[in-house]
């Protein structure tokens, strides 16, 4: 027999009790009775067995302490199944963390814990939370596994908890939602830079989030979509019982992932061979979050359609889509992202474009002597670089080793002076020449070409001047289509 669990230490909690057990007293008090006793002498064997102590009875039901999580694990998977031919329906929870022992009980806030997971179950149903889960994780029998519920709200704790739910061969899988306060679904990134010259467009996207419930930002690469879109989630989420989850869809080459990639984001268990767009959509029923989908260009109709069913299904939720263009869905509110404005604000100071050079620069070290000549010529490098953010901050990195001045001289070939970004950038985020080529390879070959061919125009240009420079095989319409989906996919302002 595994030795018994000493009172120093780490241990592990088993909680059980049983459901519905005030009813089955009032209907028969006498048959209860007997079934407790047999409840009792079923208990002490399966948990005795794993090496695990009962040190408290709750009346119907009990809590025991063992010295391994996958000890007790193994004991709340054979409780269940010694329980499958009993009248009664037993609900059990795992929990590990360190506690006082006085006087032969145990104290301290992982039982408080233990008993909220408890509370969230169903009878029939085993609950572990993450961290006894990570203790015992691949110990446990070979039989038994641990299914994702996701974060969840216990009443009365601060933080959400990650709760796994234990099954094994002869237990029941399906139960209904867990009996949490509010379910979390996931967390937005932590952002480690400030929001430069975005204040007024962020008020406004908050007051569109209100009226519509899919905002898709929308813009050339490089432009801060993604930096915009976590900003707009974190003020909107305060207002949503679920709050906000951030889905990255720029690693995910197959399109047929994508609903993976949500679903394994909100914490929803994945179980093989059922239709999981359909499974997403029940698990997000009376959520009430927002949803950002980031980087949708690639996978364009798949994301589509994710959110249209969706938000088909549940009237609470929101969704917040970045992607070079609109996903087409219908009450989606598309909102271009601009440009940093090059010119001074309204009260004479630095332009917003001026402002994030400067910020960035400092970040990175450099020092710089912010009189009225250098003012200006960073001025003029946010011009040059038409306010694009992404553009921005790789010149003032350079601002380590170059002057504002000798970084404004080398933009003539700026797609190697922007080259080589932070280490840990995106591929597609590293230099200037990425971000470009990110998008061009989302282009059809006609699109492609006439990208190419728009370079003879030197600054702006009209249609018919499109239709009569660039079209090579006589289809004008086809070459304005293309040209169209330039403007749409914003790689052209008209």
């Amino acid at each position: 027999m595994p030795s018994q669990p000493d009172a120093t230490g780490a241990l592990t909690f088993l909680f059980t009790d049983i459901e519905g057990s005030t009813r089955r007293w009032e209907a028969d008090a006498t048959s209860m009775g007997a079934a407790l006793a047999r409840h009792d002498a079923l208990l002490q064997a399966e948990i005795s067995t794993a090496g695990g102590r009962i040190f408290k009875h709750t009346g119907d039901g009990c809590l025991a302490v063992f010295t391994r999580a996958e000890q007790a694990i193994d004991a709340a998977v054979g409780i269940q199944r010694a329980f499958a031919a009993e009248p009664l329906r037993l609900r059990i929870a795992v929990h590990a963390g360190s506690v006082e022992h006085r006087d032969g009980d145990y104290f301290g806030p992982p039982l408080n814990r233990a008993a909220r997971l408890l509370s969230a179950g169903h009878g029939g149903q085993i609950l572990v939370s993450d961290v006894a889960a990570s203790l015992g994780r691949g110990r446990w029998s070979p039989d038994v596994s641990l299914v994702d519920l996701g974060e969840h709200r216990l009443r009365d704790l601060s933080e959400p908890e990650r709760i796994h739910q234990a099954t094994a061969p002869g237990l029941q899988r399906e139960f209904p939602e867990l009996k949490s306060e509010q379910r979390s679904l996931g967390r937005l990134p932590v952002t480690r830079t400030s929001l430069v010259g975005r204040a007024d467009a962020l008020d406004e996207l908050v007051a569109l989030c209100a009226q519509h419930r899919l905002v898709t930002l929308s813009g050339v690469g490089g432009t801060g979509k993604t930096r915009l879109a976590i900003a707009l989630a974190e003020r909107v989420k305060g207002t949503l019982r679920e709050g906000a989850c951030f889905v990255d869809l720029a690693p995910v080459a197959d399109p047929a992932a994508v609903t993976r990639a949500v679903a394994e984001a909100v914490g929803m268990p994945l179980v093989a061979g059922q239709d999981l767009l359909d499974d997403l959509a029940r698990f997000l029923e009376r959520v009430e979050a927002v949803i950002v989908l980031d980087n949708c260009e690639h996978v364009l109709e798949e994301a589509a359609e994710l959110a249209d069913v969706l938000l088909e299904r549940d009237p609470d939720l929101r969704i917040i889509a970045t992607s070079r263009e609109a996903l087409g869905v219908d009450g989606e509110h598309n909102w271009r992202v601009p440009s940093l404005a090059v010119e001074l604000d309204a009260s004479g100071s630095n332009s917003p474009a001026a402002a994030l050079f400067l910020d960035r620069a400092e970040a990175a070290g450099a020092e710089l002597h912010t009189g009225a000549d250098t003012l200006a010529t960073i001025a003029e490098i946010g011009r040059r670089l038409d306010g694009i953010p992404l553009a921005i901050e790789l010149a003032a990195a350079r601002a380590v080793h170059l002057t504002p001045d000798q970084i404004l001289a080398m933009l003539d070939d700026r797609f190697t002076l922007l080259g080589g970004g932070k280490r840990r950038a995106r591929q597609r985020q590293a230099t200037l020449q990425a971000a470009v080529d990110w998008s061009h390879d989302l282009l059809d070959e006609r699109e492609q070409r006439l990208l190419r061919r728009l370079a003879v125009f030197a600054g702006t240009f009209a249609a018919d001047a499109v239709a009569a420079v660039c079209t090579d095989d006589g289809n004008e319409s086809a070459t304005l289509r293309a040209m169209t989906a330039l403007v749409d996919k914003s790689l052209a302002v008209a």
